[in-house]
């Protein structure tokens, strides 16, 4: 049995046809397939944008709390070392009249003295 050349052509061209059609709705679904995937990557980034963004807020919120505190305690510090700086010159005020006191004291000791001295001296027959 003789097949001709063109019989076979078009039986060939008939399967290849037909695989074509077949092929369609396979690549269709393929197609959804990676339109479905595609769109459920997209949420997954989506969600992780969201997740990350709440994050940064989050940590904003830290971070300028912490400022505030941070600003606070300086400004504490700030009013103590003033404070300080008052307290030491009040004690230092102190200490120079204190000095000048025990100054003072020294030389009434020693007038004292002399003027003992001198009461002896006259007071021996």
């Amino acid at each position: 049995m003789k097949v001709s050349t063109a019989v076979v052509i078009v039986a060939v061209a008939a399967m290849a046809s037909l695989a074509i059609v077949d092929a369609k709705p396979v690549l269709a679904r393929r197609a959804d397939r990676t339109e479905q995937q595609q769109a459920v990557g997209d949420q997954l980034k989506l969600k992780l944008i969201a997740r990350l963004q709440k994050t940064v807020d989050e940590l904003l919120v830290h971070n300028e709390a912490r400022r505030q505190l941070l600003n606070k305690l300086i400004n504490d510090n700030r009013k103590n070392v003033k404070l300080i700086e008052q307290q030491q010159m009040t004690v230092d005020e102190q200490l120079a009249r204190n000095e000048a006191r025990q100054e003072q004291l020294m030389k009434r000791i020693m007038l004292h003295e002399e003027q003992l001295k001198n009461a002896k001296k006259l007071s021996l027959p």
